[in-house]
Parts: structure tokens; C-alpha cells; sequence
């Protein structure tokens, strides 16, 4: 559990550290504007340091993928970490351990566990040593006087700040002037209405969690830094400019050249007293549409800087799908190929498939760059369409993984990368909706065992009998025997099959099987099928090689020459017999 709690937060840490490198770098930028501005950006930093979530935009600013490393990472057979610079991944992913095939445990997960160890110890210590100097402080105050409403004095005291939550209080120094406590008493009722010091307590939390990050801890100290100029500003702001020196000297009277260490309290002098005093002096109240401009860059930055970078696109979209609107325009037929089936299904559903296919959506980012036709093929979508040339049959084969998480396409020219699925149960139900209402299945038939199992005579017992088992009959026929027809001059063979569950089946695939054996027995001129029902009635079909190459418009028989003829033959003919229907 702590461990993907642990790696959660690296990804929020990773995300906010590129935030804090760029509000940083805005301050800068804003270094004339007054520094409520300033301030307002760490609320993003915030934001991206205690959310694990976010929202998808074309207008985030960040310069990397939001998850760089995957909750699955310690199972991975080689970790890579995928921030999308290829410099950074490529140092980082260096330097991961990649799993042993003798070990018992992978590398990486004893890296991930003692890490999550040591995180949680860092948070203890953090959190203790916070309570340690929030107790010692409570005891320096148990002799403090109440002076009016929410307002103490304290003897022995160096520096005003506010303590305390849901009833806050303002301690201040005994021996302040009455003018000195007005001032400071203004500045800390500021932080009291901006709801500061919940501000402050809330950040120091989320930094225990973020300890390990050195862009938090700098992120920490300038927020505070800003909330106090900015707090100033709004001081002078209330009483005027020429409250400027006065509020200037009791800051340098109470100065306190550091930050304290905690969620509370919130002192008046915390922090970088010398620069607090140069912006009070040159603080200038803004114009009315210098604060309106200001404000709206600001709030389309905040913007930016909490969406995260589109990660989701139509897979038409992909950088490596060669696959367009086009293509789906000319759709004719397609196929569900799962579990050693094949489901082909007809055009009436041919506007589901397209509909499917354009609105399937996956990450941006490959899984893989690869494009070894050896990836997991264990799903699979034929899509048959009309060339744009000659209008020949054409298949792009849409390769689901086992669980339907990826997905990468094969037009049998250029196989795309592999692309991460964002909705897998959605293309699950499409499976499983169709693979259910499919009328028939046939066996899955390989062009390249078909080619290795062709012979040159159909007198060859053995190799026919092979060829046979190959064939993708239709599941409600089973095999029974088969015949061959040598003497003399013909050259046929007879096939006997049994529709044992006296089902319909589709001749069209039986002409397919006919095609393909008169192109794999190179001596093979007539095939004949006989068909048993339970009742023994009995059908016949016949066909000769002058019908294949007359239905083909072709030599049928010119295309044993090698495995890809054979699956270019396999594509001619479903084309051709299914506009025959």
C-alpha cells in the first residue's frame, strides 16, 4: 500500500517541481507588480502537490507527461520512467535495475520499498519536530496578557506573530509602542482575514510529505516570503503611503533574519526583513487596468500550470497509424479473431465497426516504438476495404493485447507502434458484443503454414489430409472423411463433412476453401464437399479451377509462389465471393 502510495507522491513531486521552476521563474518576471500576484501563483504549486488529479487541456503549461512513472513500474521486465524528454529518461532509466530472471523478487520493488521506508521516516521526524517546538513555544506563552479581543502581550518576547487555527491569536512583545502595535497588529488581522496562517500549517504539512524534493522546500520559503510582502502591500494600502517609514521601522526594529521551522506560528519579521523594507518603499498602488490585465495572465497561467498535457487521442491521431477517414469510407467486410476463431461479419455492421474504430481513444505516447510483428496479436480486428487504386481488397489488422490495454495496427506494408488504450473495457464490451451475436465462426487459418503445407499432387494422402485439417471450415462441420480421384484424367478430391448440430453455415466460406486448395495442390482441377445432416439428408457442392479462375478473374493457380501470394489470394477471394452475395 505505501508503496504505491509512495510512488503517487513521486509523480506529484515531479509535477510540481516543473511548476515551481516555472512560477520561480515568473516572479521574476512580476518583480514590479505588486506581490499578491506572486502569491496567488504558489496556490498552483499547492494544488499540484497535494492533488493526484487533474484535468486534460491543449493549453497546459507543463513540459512533461503527468505520470512519468507507472504504478506497475516494479513489475516491469525493464523499468523505464517516461517524463517525455529523452535526455532525462534516458539518464534516469540508466540507471534502474532490470529484473532477474534468477531472482526472487525484482531489483526494483526492495528499491521502491526501502524508499517508501525512508519516506515515512522523513515525514515522522518532520512532523515530531514540529510538535517539539509547538509545545516548547506553548510553554515560552503560558504566562502571556490578555489585552483586548484576540491580542496578547508577552514578556521575553522578540517577535509579534499569530497562533492558532480556528480561534487565532496575536501574541505580541510587551515592550512595543502604541504606534508599533497598531501597525503590527494591522499586518497580522491581514493574515487572520486571508486565512494565512491555515495557509502556512496546510504548506508545511505538504511539505513533510514532500520533504525529499529541494524545489518544495524552496517552493516553502518563498511562498511565505510573498505572503508577507504581500501582506505588507495590503497594510500600506489601508493607511496610505506615508505609512511607508514608520511600518518600515518597526519591521527593522522586530527583525528576524530567518524562517521558522513549522507549520506555526506566523510572525510579523519572518523572513527576508531587508528586501520586505525595498519593496514596502517602492510599493506603488497599480492602475485599474494594469490590475485587470495583470490579473487575467495571471489566472490564464494558474490555468495552465494545473491542466495537465493531453494525453488522449482519437487513435486515427497517432503519430504512426497509417490509418485515415478515407480508409474507413471504404470498409467492405471485417473479422473478430479471438480464441482461435474468426467472426466475419457483414455490412450491416459495418457502421458499427467504423464507429468504433473513429472514436477509439488511446495515450498519445507509444507504449513501444517498436514495430516487431511478434507483439501480442491475442485479439484481433481484420478490416477488408477497397484499395484506392484498383480497387483491389485490401486488410488492416487492428492487434488487441489479452486484456485489451494496447493496441497497434498492421496494414501489411508498415506495422505501427503500440499504443496504451485508454478505455479497455469499452473495447472489451465491443468484443464481446459482437463474438456473442456472431452466427458462425470458422477456425483461424495462418497464410504461411497454408503455403508450407502446399503439394504438387492430390494424390499425396498425407499432405492432403494436412492441408484439410488447416482448412477454416465453418464450427457447425466437422470432419468426417475424404476421397481422392487419380485415375485417369481427373484430378479431383471429394471432402465428406457432418453437420452434426444441424446448423446453417454460409457456402461462401466453403468457395473460399475450394479457392484456396486448387492454388496449394498444384495438380487439383475438381472439389467436390458432401454434407451430412443428422437426418442423413444430403448436399453436394462442385467446383472446378475454370470456376475459381473465372469467379477470381485471374490464374488461380499462380498464386502458390509464396506466402504472401497465398494471403493475397486469401484476400481476393473474400473480397470477390462477398459481393457475390
Amino acid at each position: 500500500m505505501f508503496d504505491a502510495l509512495f510512488l503517487q507522491v513521486l509523480n506529484m513531486s515531479f509535477n510540481a517541481g516543473n511548476v515551481i521552476i516555472i512560477v520561480l521563474f515568473l516572479r521574476l518576471l512580476l518583480k514590479q507588480t505588486p506581490k499578491v500576484y506572486s502569491y496567488a501563483l504558489w496556490s498552483v504549486v499547492l494544488f499540484r502537490l497535494i492533488s493526484p488529479f487533474s484535468f486534460e487541456s491543449f493549453f497546459s503549461l507543463l513540459p512533461t507527461k503527468a505520470t512519468p512513472i507507472s504504478q506497475e513500474i516494479a513489475y516491469f521486465s525493464v523499468p523505464i520512467v517516461d517524463t517525455g524528454i529523452t535526455t532525462l529518461d534516458s539518464v534516469v532509466n540508466a540507471s534502474l535495475p532490470a529484473a532477474a530472471s534468477y531472482a526472487s523478487v525484482n531489483p526494483l520493488q526492495v528499491w521502491i520499498s526501502l524508499g517508501s521506508i525512508f519516506w515515512l521516516i522523513g515525514i515522522f521526524i518532520m512532523l515530531m519536530y514540529s510538535i517539539f517546538t509547538y509545545a516548547r513555544l506553548k510553554r515560552h506563552l503560558k504566562n502571556a496578557i490578555h489585552h483586548e479581543d484576540n491580542i496578547y502581550l508577552v514578556d521575553d518576547l522578540r517577535i509579534p506573530f499569530v497562533m492558532g487555527l480556528i480561534h487565532p491569536r496575536i501574541y505580541l512583545p510587551l515592550a512595543l509602542s502604541s504606534n508599533e502595535q497598531h501597525l503590527i497588529i494591522l499586518h497580522e488581522q491581514t493574515h487572520i482575514r486571508r486565512f494565512d496562517p491555515m495557509i502556512k500549517m496546510l504548506s508545511f504539512f505538504v511539505l513533510c510529505v514532500h520533504w525529499f524534493n529541494p524545489l518544495v522546500w524552496i517552493a516553502f520559503f518563498s511562498s511565505i516570503k510573498d505572503m508577507e510582502m504581500s501582506c505588507d502591500e495590503a497594510v500600506i494600502k489601508q493607511l496610505g503611503h506615508n505609512a511607508k517609514k514608520a511600518y518600515s521601522s518597526s519591521l527593522l526594529s522586530l527583525s528576524s533574519e530567518r524562517y521558522i521551522m513549522g507549520g506555526i506560528p506566523l510572525a510579523f519579521s519572518e523572513g527576508d526583513t531587508k528586501d520586505r523594507v525595498k519593496n514596502i518603499l517602492k510599493y506603488k498602488s497599480p492602475t485599474f487596468w494594469g490590475l485587470l490585465i495583470t490579473t487575467l495572465v495571471i489566472f490564464i497561467i494558474g490555468f495552465g500550470l494545473i491542466a495537465n498535457p493531453i494525453n488522449h487521442i482519437d487513435l486515427l491521431d497517432g503519430d504512426s497509424i497509417y490509418l485515415s477517414e478515407e480508409h474507413l469510407s471504404r470498409v467492405t467486410a471485417w473479422s473478430m479473431i479471438a480464441s482461435g476463431q474468426k467472426s466475419t461479419f457483414g455490412a450491416s455492421t459495418v457502421p458499427d465497426f467504423v464507429e468504433f474504430i473513429e472514436t477509439l481513444q488511446v495515450h498519445k505516447t507509444e507504449v513501444s516504438k517498436s514495430r516487431s510483428g511478434g507483439r501480442d496479436t491475442s485479439n484481433r480486428i481484420q478490416m477488408v476495404f477497397n484499395g484506392f487504386y484498383d480497387e483491389s481488397p485490401m486488410n488492416i489488422y487492428f492487434n488487441f493485447n489479452s486484456d485489451y490495454t494496447e493496441i497497434w495496427v498492421d496494414n501489411d506494408i508498415k506495422p505501427s507502434f503500440s499504443y496504451k488504450i485508454s478505455n479497455p473495457s469499452a473495447v472489451k464490451s465491443f468484443f464481446d458484443k459482437h463474438l456473442d451475436n456472431a452466427s458462425h465462426s470458422i477456425k483461424v487459418v495462418s497464410a504461411n503454414e497454408l503455403w508450407h503445407a502446399r503439394i504438387p499432387y492430390v494424390g499425396d494422402n498425407s499432405g492432403v489430409s494436412k492441408l484439410l485439417n488447416l482448412m477454416p471450415i465453418p464450427s457447425s462441420l466437422s470432419h468426417n472423411s475424404m476421397q481422392l480421384y487419380t485415375n485417369g484424367d481427373e484430378r479431383g478430391l471429394e471432402w465428406l463433412l457432418d453437420d452434426a448440430q444441424n446448423m446453417s453455415y454460409d457456402e461462401a466460406e466453403i468457395q473460399q476453401i475450394a479457392v484456396l486448395l486448387f492454388a496449394l495442390i498444384e495438380n487439383l482441377e475438381y472439389f467436390y464437399v458432401t454434407i451430412t445432416s443428422p437426418s442423413g439428408e444430403i448436399t453436394k457442392l462442385q467446383y472446378d479451377i475454370t470456376w475459381a479462375d473465372q469467379l477470381l478473374e485471374t490464374d488461380v493457380k499462380s498464386y502458390n509462389q509464396s506466402v504472401e501470394k497465398i494471403q493475397a489470394l486469401m484476400n481476393l477471394s473474400a473480397h470477390k465471393i462477398s459481393n457475390l452475395k
